[in-house]
């Protein structure tokens, strides 16, 4: 439940931006953008104000506001703090963990097992975030799991463009969560730090690599909407990346060509915003 306009307004924003409805470079217009939700300026206002604090868009005075577009070489950064961020609360986990939780890995881990063996992705999907929820439980740092959760905000557009088929995100993601698994068990921090690291690198290197070739541009693939689920955006889109899902069909139009106006059923050409 939303106390005012401008948190609905926040929220409603960055859920479309993170599901990459609202694509990187997208200009958007404050008086359409108030208009189509019912709203007057000053929650628009302070709504694209925090969404500016947090990195999500870009206010440039007499040329617009517009969805954050990073380059390659911010990608990398941003990645380069998630894979710290993620290797500590790990370590943290295996210092602060209670015995009870680490109980409960030893039997999510059948659970990821069975997934494993009937290719079933979505339950997959729903281990990986259980062994996270318990890492940053254990981990005891309500600080270090916000700019963790925040900073996979940021990539999700950049990051869930099929860039592993399911299989192979499976059996990546198995080799890594069942060795991390058995690591926080043994309260082994090093072994856990490290195969959490790899993972991150291993889902993120093409991004890695485009900014070792390109540091300053990241062309972004506007003929290819970022992949929803016929679910709603949940938790589950921040740990399961670069798996190519079942797209909305009202968001999708594999033919039109780059720089094109997108295809969304939910928000009208009305609200003000196309692509810059």
């Amino acid at each position: 439940m939303f106390t005012t306009n401008t948190d609905r307004l926040r929220s409603e924003l960055e859920r479309r931006m993170v599901e990459g409805s609202l694509e990187p470079g997208t200009a958007i217009d404050e008086s359409r953008l108030g208009h189509y939700y019912d709203v007057s300026r000053t929650p628009v206002r302070e709504a694209l104000l925090q969404l500016a604090a947090e990195g999500f868009v870009r206010i440039m005075p007499r040329s617009g506001i517009y969805v954050v577009q990073m380059s390659a070489a911010e990608l990398a950064e941003l990645v380069e703090l998630l894979i710290h961020n993620e290797a500590y609360c790990v370590a943290l986990a295996c210092e602060r963990m209670a015995p009870a939780t680490i109980k409960r890995l030893g039997l999510m881990r059948r659970v990821g097992e069975q997934a494993l063996k009937d290719g079933d992705l979505k339950e997959f999907s729903r281990f990986v975030l259980a062994i996270h929820e318990m890492i940053y439980e254990g981990a005891a740092n309500r600080v270090l799991k916000a700019q963790i959760l925040q900073l996979r905000k940021r990539l999700v557009p950049y990051r869930s463009q099929g860039t592993f088929t399911p299989e192979q995100w499976l059996e990546m993601a198995w080799s890594s969560y069942s060795t991390i698994i058995q690591a926080l068990a043994d309260r082994n921090a090093t072994d856990a730090q490290h195969q959490l690291a790899a993972f991150v690198t291993q889902e993120t290197r093409p991004f890695l690599d485009m900014a070792l070739l390109d540091p300053e541009h990241l062309y972004f693939k506007t003929d290819v909407r970022a992949a929803e689920s016929s679910v709603a955006f949940d938790m589950e889109t921040l740990f399961v990346l670069g798996v190519p899902v079942a797209p909305r069909k009202s968001d999708t139009d594999l033919s039109r060509k780059p720089g094109a106006q997108p295809v969304d059923d939910s928000l009208p050409a009305a609200a003000g915003m196309v692509p810059a």
